[in-house]
């Protein structure tokens, strides 16, 4: 068992000899998440192999590819004061609410943090407020297995920013535009490397 657990930790490195550590970590996941998607136990897995062209065409099909998993999240009764320097010192715009048995119960963002701080302090109001009353109560939820053009038609559609990704009841990602820029990088990157040098594409 240790001595899987040291090859799998290193996957990552192997598979960096292919492309970049962003390359390798998303070709890491969603060949996981197929994996998990067939029903093999996890110690009958073969390390996971990716070659140069797999790994040029990452898919990012679906939104457990490219959500995000490292979450930050508060309780509906917190003071909505404090939230805001939380949100400021972790650098984060959307989060999600939960309440004390971790139940998805609403979503706040920087903008309603934002407007309603302001307007306690025009109204000169000094009494506290829940993050309760200010959170969104109904919060767009999908499946990690959403395609992911599905999901930016959602968010386009419902003109929202953030969606969040629930699996058998329970919070598991954030899927935010933010995702979708650093997956357009990585797509340029890997057109980059294939794309012909300034100097010859000049030549045709």
């Amino acid at each position: 068992m240790g001595e899987q657990q040291v090859k799998e930790g290193n996957q990552p490195q192997e598979m960096r000899k292919h492309g970049t550590r962003d390359e390798a970590l998303t070709s890491l996941v969603a060949t996981m998440a197929r994996r998990q998607h067939e029903g093999q136990p996890v110690h009958t897995w073969p390390l996971a192999e990716v070659s140069e062209e797999e790994m040029g065409r990452a898919s990012y099909l679906t939104v457990e590819e490219i959500m995000t998993t490292d979450l930050f999240t508060v309780h509906q009764d917190e003071p909505l004061e404090l939230v805001a320097n939380l949100m400021d010192w972790n650098r984060v715009r959307h989060v999600p609410v939960e309440d004390e048995q971790g139940r998805l119960v609403g979503l706040l963002s920087v903008f309603e943090v934002l407007r309603r701080l302001e307007q306690n302090a025009m109204q000169g109001q000094a009494e506290p407020v829940a993050v309760s009353q200010v959170m969104q109560r109904q919060p767009l939820v999908i499946l990690p297995d959403t395609p992911t053009l599905a999901a930016i038609a959602m968010m386009r559609r419902n003109k929202v920013d953030c969606l969040l990704i629930v699996k058998e009841g329970r919070l598991i990602g954030l899927l935010t535009e933010r995702d979708f820029i650093h997956v357009a990088a990585r797509l340029l990157e890997q057109r980059a490397k294939t794309a012909p040098p300034l100097s010859d594409a000049a030549n045709v």
